[in-house]
């Protein structure tokens, strides 16, 4: 049935049916042509003429056939496509310029749709939920850490970094999840003993991480609970695209031992491909139990698993069958009694501490938003240069029809409607629209990566997303490039089967000479294009006038440090072994070393580069009041090397600069962490 019914749609109409029909009921005025009194011969002439023709009425027949449009559409392309062969000028000229402008947009497009429309890469992400605190006041926590997976506003009273103690007691006291894990955010580590050594971004997770989020092992296994205790053999799992990369896909990875910050781990397994990272903001290459951080991190110390440390973030499953309020309020229950009653009260009764369990899938999306703001700023640049682009083509299109004229008279004269000359040029405009759109796919992916590794040049912590070509991005390049043979190629089409007929098939000019309202009709709408691809231009020169000032401005910003002539270099000490204190002496020995060199007038050391996107908080008490007391105060530290504020020449208000003694002071307190971030700057 289903085929019948195709092949009727597709099987060419007007054949012996309507033949034998148009016959009978031409026989029919024939014969009562000649009852009136006609002779055969004009009977029959008199009959066609009524009829208007028998091939006009079997034309009309054929246009009603609902087979009919779909061969018409593939007569329009085998003639449009005849015609754009004959102008190879014309043709590359247009489809070059419509690549460019289409493939700008899917470019930019296929970046958003990493960041905006990628859902989480496990199953069932909607069932995913993270553990968020909300307060009516910001937490008395003396460290406070946030990776990046999702949006912290601590002085709004809510954020998902949350601490050690309270994920143990969750997922102790709780039976509302199925499953609860925790992670941190991104840990640098020096990865050797597998050829060169080399910087790699580590993850600490919980041994039910990947159960939680349902990943499943490509090789070997993954983590477990077991594998999250301190007297655990110390094991590792690798992230797969790190797994091809770093150890070419070989199995025998499996048992191989490498060293992460010195410390001996083994390799257990590798994920599937599908999962490459559960944010975007944070791609890891290595994941190792939360349990190994008291080895792995420098200057860890118990103190940092205590329950005013909050630098977990913390996801799980609620059980099937059990509400979600039911298990945010045990939540809530066990975060209220010790974040109010506990032995170190975070907040007050008053200010209501809870917990609220929001998607997974939602929060860390909503994470992305700064990183989305800059791609919409461009894809409205490169909209108007997609305009541009169809004003370009439209005047291309006006001015090739001047040429067509008499064609077009030619076959209005044969007896084509509007309509169908319309639709004809309406074709050749989509077919030129949709080979731009297959070049500027080609040049989307070259273009995109491009502008990727621009703005990741030279950076410590390059994006974990990237363009790829999925249904999304073809479906929007398709819908671009459609979108955009209509835009250029309607106003040409309604302008060139508008002529004057016998002005067009005398002059043989192309009706140039075909009225003074055809000619004010083409120079308006000639003079409109021309008008809206100056205003597109000048919107985009304008724009881009502005950027340049900005990006001028911004380089001779007085940043309040001294920019010129300093050069910024990263060292990391432990992938030679050095440890712990080693690496502050080192770090001394450098910049004393560095400063006596020829041309060098100052050499100084920093935790992080000024400017350089990350902050690190930390909570200190006001002076003249007691070490005990909950007087504190959230600041932003920079932990620095001798004549730090010299080198960058960055003026004091008061007092002087880090002395000799300071330095010794603090390192008997182990107060700073100077040797946990290995940047010196010179």
């Amino acid at each position: 049935m289903i085929l019948r019914k195709l092949r009727k749609v597709f099987t060419r109409p007007g054949s012996q049916d309507s033949d034998e029909e148009l016959r009978f009921h031409l026989e029919k005025e024939v014969e009562k042509n000649i009852a009136s009194g006609m002779s055969q011969a004009e009977a029959r002439r008199q009959a066609l003429i009524a009829f208007g023709g028998v091939a006009q009425t079997r034309e009309s027949l054929r246009e009603v056939h609902r087979g009919r449009f779909i061969e018409a559409l593939v007569q329009d392309l085998r003639y449009g496509w005849r015609m754009l062969r004959k102008s190879p000028a014309f043709t590359i000229i247009a489809v070059v310029t419509l690549a460019l402008g289409i493939g700008a947009n899917t470019a930019i497009f296929s970046l958003i749709d990493a960041v905006a429309f990628r859902s989480l890469p496990i199953p069932d992400p909607q069932g995913l939920v993270i553990l968020r605190w909300q307060a009516h006041h910001r937490p008395e926590t003396h460290e406070y850490r946030s990776g990046g997976d999702c949006r912290s506003n601590m002085d709004k009273g809510t954020g998902c970094s949350l601490s050690l103690p309270f994920f143990k007691d969750v997922h102790a006291q709780t039976g509302a999840f199925s499953h609860l894990a925790a992670f941190t955010g991104t840990q640098l580590l020096d990865l050797s003993g597998s050829g060169p050594a080399r910087i790699v971004r580590g993850e600490f997770v919980s041994g039910d991480y990947f159960s939680t989020l349902g990943v499943h092992s490509h090789v070997g296994r993954l983590l477990t609970e077991a594998d999250d205790i301190p007297e655990a053999p110390a094991v590792a799992v690798l992230n797969y695209e790190f797994w091809q990369s770093a150890f070419g896909g070989s199995p025998s990875v499996l048992g191989k031992v490498i060293r992460l910050n010195g410390v001996s781990y083994t390799v257990i397994g590798v994920t599937e491909p599908a999962f490459d990272a559960l944010t975007l903001a944070n791609k890891y290459d290595v994941w190792v139990p939360l349990a190994s951080r008291t080895s792995l991190i420098p200057h860890w110390s118990a103190k940092d698993e205590q329950m005013d440390h909050w630098n977990l973030v913390i996801i799980g499953r609620v059980k099937a069958g059990v509400p979600v309020a039911q298990a945010q309020a045990a939540a809530s229950l066990i975060f209220h009694n010790e974040t109010v009653k506990g032995a170190k009260p975070i907040f007050k009764a008053e200010h209501e501490p809870a917990i609220k369990l929001a998607s997974a899938a939602r929060e860390f999306a909503n994470s992305q938003t700064k990183a989305l703001q800059p791609f919409y700023v461009m894809m409205m640049c490169v909209g108007l240069v997609l305009l541009i682009a169809c004003a370009n083509v439209s005047g291309l299109l006006l001015a090739r029809s001047a040429a067509r004229q008499r064609e077009i008279a030619v076959r209005l004269a044969l007896g084509a409607s509007r309509i169908r000359l319309v639709r004809q040029l309406l074709t050749e405009s989509l077919l030129l629209s949709m080979m731009g759109g297959t070049l500027g796919l080609l040049l989307a992916v070259w273009g995109a990566r491009l502008l990727m590794a621009l703005v990741t040049a030279g950076s410590l912590n390059p994006p974990g997303f990237g363009p790829q070509l999925d249904w999304r991005v073809l479906s929007f390049t398709a819908g671009v490039s459609i979108l955009t043979g209509v835009v250029f190629g309607l106003a040409p089409a309604l302008r060139g089967s508008d002529i004057g007929l016998t002005s067009s098939l005398k002059s043989g000019d192309g009706g140039l000479n075909g009225g003074s309202r055809l000619r004010s009709r083409r120079f308006t709408l000639g003079g409109a294009l021309v008008a809206v691809q100056m205003a597109l231009a000048i919107v985009v020169l304008v724009t881009a006038g502005l950027l340049v000032r900005t990006l001028t401005n911004l380089r001779h910003l007085n940043p309040g440090f001294e920019t010129q002539n300093v050069l910024l270099f990263n060292v990391d000490p432990r992938l030679a072994g050095y440890k712990g204190p080693q690496i502050d002496n080192l770090y001394r020995d450098l910049q004393e070393k560095f400063s006596a060199l020829p041309g060098v007038a100052s050499a100084t050391y920093s935790w992080l580069p000024l400017l350089g996107g990350a902050l690190s908080t930390e909570s200190f008490h006001r002076p003249g009041t007691p070490p005990d007391s909950k007087d504190q105060v959230d600041g932003d530290v920079l932990p620095v090397g001798p004549n730090f504020f010299a080198t960058l020449r960055i003026p004091l208000q008061s007092g002087h600069e880090f002395t000799p003694a300071d330095f010794a002071a603090a390192a008997v307190n182990s107060g700073d962490k100077p040797g946990s971030a290995p940047l010196p700057r010179l």
